[in-house]
């Protein structure tokens, strides 16, 4: 779906796609000791696509 790929990178502000390792950091953050504080958040990982506000 080249098209479809082609727009959503084109309303990316980083003007490209996460790479696995991006993703996966997140995920290890989360999974990890380093994040034993962090409770009911929302961690957004989408380059800035989203326009929204976490509450």
């Amino acid at each position: 779906m080249p098209k479809r790929y082609e727009d959503a990178l084109s309303r990316n502000p980083t003007g490209r796609m996460a790479t696995p390792q991006e993703i996966a950091s997140a995920a290890v953050f989360l999974a990890s000791p380093v994040s034993s504080f962090t409770t009911g958040s929302n961690l957004v990982v989408d380059g800035a696509i989203s326009s929204r506000v976490n509450f």
